[in-house]
């Protein structure tokens, strides 16, 4: 099960005690891109993550953001996986559509907060594969709202 840490200001908020971790390093850049990824999570109908070396390191070489979406929302936004190709190294349409997606994405934040930003779109089955890792929510939408998936 992943950590499902939380950025600082939730933790104070939540529980104002003195025994509240001191600011990660991540923490300034969860309160920066909170509103795109609440964006990003109204977009794609999905939950928005902060994951990978940015949870450990003081100064990460890039800040790993994934949005994990259904399959039927895959389904939606991008169309069917054709699974032969899969099988073969190809890409079928829609995993191009998804990827190119992603990567459009990554460059537009990282213009935006001109910082390197890596945006990974993934199915909640492409996202057990890192269950154990670390992972901080990014967006601030209610679970409940449209049935989103839980963390990574």
């Amino acid at each position: 099960m992943a950590l499902g840490l939380r950025c600082r200001a939730e933790q104070v908020m939540d529980n104002p005690a003195d025994d509240v971790v001191p600011d990660p390093p991540y923490h300034w850049f969860c309160i920066q891109f909170q509103a795109s990824a609440n964006g990003l999570a109204v977009k794609f109908g999905g939950t928005v993550w902060l994951v990978g070396s940015a949870l450990v390191r003081e100064s990460p070489r890039d800040y790993d953001v994934r949005v994990i979406i259904s399959e039927r929302d895959r389904l939606r936004l991008f169309g069917k996986v054709d699974t032969e190709l899969s099988v073969n190294d190809q890409w079928s349409r829609a995993e191009w559509l998804q990827r190119t997606e992603s990567l459009k994405q990554s460059r537009r934040m990282s213009d935006r907060y001109r910082k390197n930003i890596d945006v990974q779109i993934q199915t909640e089955e492409e996202a057990k594969r890192y269950v154990d890792d670390p992972a901080v929510r990014l967006d601030s939408a209610p679970d409940d709202l449209m049935g989103w998936p839980g963390k990574p």
